[in-house]
C-alpha cells in the first residue's frame, strides 16, 4: 500500500535542492525588517510604546536584522505623514530617533494648512458674492463650503502639490543620513 504524504512532506521533497541567492536573502531580510518596523510604528502610533520604548525596540530590531538601515526607517516613518492629520508623534520620531531636522517638513505642513484656509476663504467669499448678486445678503448668510464643487478640487490639487513638496523634503533628508 502506498504511503500517504502530507503537504509539508511534498513541499519539502520538491524544495530540497533549492537555495536562495544572496540577493533573495537580502530582499527577504529587508522585507522582514520593514514588516517588523511597521508593527513597531503602529504600536507607537497607538500609544502602546513611548518614544524611549520605541528607541529600545528599534535598536533591538536593528541588531537582529542584517538589512537594517536608517534610510528605510526614515522612509517608513515619513511615509505615514498625512498633511490632513496631526503628525506630532511621527515628527518626534524623525527628530529624536532619526536625528533629523524636521523644520522643513513642519514648514511644508503649515504651508499646506494655510493654503487650505486661504482656498476655503476664497471659495466662501465667492459664494457670498454669488448670493449677494441674487439679492441674498446679511450676517445670517453662512456659505456651506462642503456644498461647493470647487472645494474638493482645491483640496485635491493642494494635497497633490504639498505631498510632492513633502516627498522631495523626505528624500533630501533620507539622503543626508
Amino acid at each position: 500500500m502506498a504511503e500517504i504524504k502530507s503537504t509539508l512532506d511534498l513541499v519539502m521533497e520538491r524544495t530540497r535542492n533549492l537555495t536562495l541567492t544572496e540577493e533573495e536573502k537580502r530582499e527577504q531580510a529587508l522585507s522582514e525588517f520593514r514588516d517588523n518596523l511597521k508593527g513597531l510604528l503602529q504600536k507607537y502610533q497607538d500609544k502602546i510604546l513611548t518614544v524611549e520604548q520605541f528607541k529600545r525596540e528599534l535598536h533591538s530590531l536593528k541588531e537582529s536584522s542584517t538589512a537594517s538601515d536608517n534610510t528605510t526607517v526614515i522612509r517608513l516613518i515619513a511615509g505615514r505623514l498625512d498633511p490632513d492629520r496631526d503628525n506630532h508623534m511621527l515628527l518626534t520620531l524623525l527628530s529624536d530617533v532619526c536625528s533629523l531636522d524636521v523644520h522643513g517638513i513642519i514648514s511644508i505642513l503649515e504651508d499646506y494648512r494655510k493654503h487650505l484656509e486661504s482656498a476655503a476663504h476664497d471659495i466662501m467669499a465667492g459664494m457670498v458674492k454669488a448670493l449677494s448678486t441674487k439679492g441674498i445678503s446679511g450676517t445670517a448668510v453662512v456659505p456651506n463650503l462642503d456644498a461647493s464643487p470647487e472645494w474638493p478640487k482645491a483640496q485635491i490639487e493642494g494635497r497633490k502639490r504639498f505631498e510632492a513638496m513633502l516627498d522631495r523634503e523626505i528624500r533630501r533628508l533620507s539622503s543626508i543620513t
